[in-house]
């Protein structure tokens, strides 16, 4: 339970730190030349669109480090409201016969949130903010992220050890909200250790 609660929170804060969006709502896939895809899954007309987002090594193993290189756009100033951010996730694992919802076994706790601001406000609390994001964007890593477009160097974070194996294929969907309005929506598939689903061996 520990590693889906740190693979949640480190993903929410990357995209947090990094926000961003657009006012796009065609559906684009993007696809490095692997197994890892991302998605813009927006059915509207919504501010936050990524342009660009990879993350490397393909698969990912656990206990070592990642990269991830992300581009955004943000056409509204978000997180102005109240400082408030919500954020559903849903975290699929691809078995033999189909998927399994994730959040339903690690608990609902763990993919709702209903203050992001908050949350990143209290990550960063021990942490300094890169001199790069504070001078090129106006920001200390936090609440309120102003419209503009975000371009950000390659961060690195390095995953925990675990005492037991996580392999497969797995379906990351990330909603946004703020005041009742839908910010974003990106779906992220990756493997870890490797692709074969759950039941292959």
């Amino acid at each position: 339970m520990a590693y889906f609660e740190s693979l949640t929170v480190c993903i929410l804060c990357i995209f947090a730190v990094d926000f961003v969006s657009s006012q796009r709502h065609i559906f684009k896939e993007s696809v490095s030349s692997r197994n890892f895809s991302y998605s813009n899954c927006n059915s509207s007309v919504v501010p936050l669109y990524v342009n660009f987002l990879d993350i490397s090594p393909d698969p990912i193993i656990i206990g070592n480090s990642i990269k991830i290189r992300l581009r955004m756009t943000l056409d509204e100033d978000a997180g102005s409201h109240n400082n408030t951010i919500k954020v559903d996730l849903s975290l699929r694992m691809k078995t033999k016969t189909g998927y399994i919802e994730l959040c339903q076994i690690v608990g609902e706790s763990y993919c709702h949130y209903n203050d992001l601001c908050s949350i990143l406000k209290d990550f960063m609390k021990d942490k300094k903010c890169p001199e790069y994001i504070q001078k090129k964007y106006d920001n200390n890593c936090g609440c309120p992220f102003i419209k503009r477009s975000y371009d950000l160097p390659p961060i690195q974070i390095v995953l925990p050890q675990l005492s037991y194996k996580v392999r497969g294929k797995f379906v990351l969907t990330i909603n946004l909200h703020e005041e009742g309005k839908i910010l974003g929506c990106v779906e992220i598939q990756f493997c870890i250790t490797d692709c074969n689903p759950l039941g292959y061996r």
